[in-house]
């Protein structure tokens, strides 16, 4: 594969393009594929080596140099004759991103899809403060949907860890009310008070360590060490260094 990038004028104003030339010996079926494949890591590359937001992607020309014996060349390079419907992979592969967007789907749109209408209405609105009105919700879209118990473990876990609310009892609370829910709410509960215990322990372990660092920093310091070294050795940033020298 090569690929040449050519700057020039489109429509009067500057542009660029990409010619991309793969030299192939012997036919291949998806040949459109692995030019896709080219095409889309030529595009991110550029991408993440552009650092404004402002430019456009360039457009990639594709060029086949075919050198083989059997000829002519006997499939297709059109992509969507790789698939088996072409004309519907077509006017897909052209077509934009479909986009749903939850912000401006109303709640009772989002309650018509089904099963679906659980984690959608959980996602848009798990960011609320109001995280217990939420719960009910999906309380509700739980037992209307007959969903089992695993999802409804997760949907729990959900709320409670991605959500704005530190209402963490208040949503344990409302799934312990309903029977059909207890035993995960209370197998949840536990495991987030067991998670409360370690990250206490790490945490405390973690200001252990600070403390310690600290006073070595400070013994290093009273042996006019140099700060540079002492940073290295300590892990300590320049502001607590800086402060553990004024305090000295």
């Amino acid at each position: 594969m090569t690929d040449v990038l050519y700057s020039l004028a489109i429509d009067n104003k500057p542009g660029l393009i990409y010619c991309l030339v793969e030299n192939q010996s012997k036919p291949e079926r998806l040949m459109p594929l692995r030019f896709w494949r080219y095409q889309a890591s030529i595009l991110k590359k550029y991408a993440e080596n552009d650092k404004s937001t402002m430019r456009k992607l360039p457009v990639i020309v594709p060029l086949l140099f075919y050198t083989g014996t059997q000829t002519p060349y006997p499939y297709s390079l059109d992509l969507a004759e790789c698939f088996d419907d072409p004309i519907l992979a077509g006017q897909v592969l052209s077509a934009p991103v479909k986009l749903i967007d939850l912000g401006v789907t109303s709640d009772d749109e989002i309650k018509t899809h089904g099963k679906a209408a659980l984690l959608e209405l959980v996602q848009k609105h798990i960011r609320e403060r109001d995280i217990i009105a939420l719960t009910r919700e999906v309380i509700a879209l739980l037992r209307s949907f007959h969903v089992g118990r695993d999802l409804a473990s997760n949907v729990i876990k959900y709320l409670m860890s991605e959500g704005e609310s530190q209402d963490v009892a208040g949503i344990i609370e409302l799934f312990k009310s309903k029977a059909e829910y207890r035993s995960e709410a209370m197998t949840i509960a536990e495991q987030i008070e067991q998670w409360g215990v370690e990250k206490g322990m790490q945490q405390g372990m973690q200001l252990g360590k600070q403390e310690e660092a600290r006073e070595i920093a400070k013994n290093m310091l009273a042996k006019g060490m140099n700060a540079t070294l002492i940073i290295e050795l300590t892990g300590l940033s320049d502001i607590e260094l800086n402060a553990l020298h004024s305090s000295h």
